[in-house]
């Protein structure tokens, strides 16, 4: 893997259950939309989704910044489509 380290800047506890954090940008690091990190603290792995337009929710310039290049959204399945033996989990009936 290729592991770049980085600090925890800001920490907000949202909810026992939630926490939003602020960690420094590792030097050479370049943001893509739609990129995701693993954060490892204390041997224990999560991997999370790099966010940056709904901090800035109320500044259009600001997401119009990080919109800036994105690709078409990712098409959704029909359910019924999916193979039986590719559905992860059953439901109803």
């Amino acid at each position: 893997k290729n592991l770049l380290e980085s600090k925890i800047i800001r920490r907000l506890d949202l909810s026992d259950l939630m926490l939003k954090l602020w960690i420094s940008k590792p030097e050479n690091y370049s943001f893509k939309p739609g990129q995701n990190c693993t954060i490892v603290v204390n041997g224990i792995e999560r991997a999370y989704s790099i966010v940056e337009a709904v901090t800035h929710f109320d500044n259009a310039k600001e997401i119009l910044n990080a919109s800036y290049k994105l690709k078409d959204a990712m098409k959704g399945l029909e359910i019924s489509e999916i193979p039986e033996d590719q559905l992860l989990q059953k439901r109803g009936d």
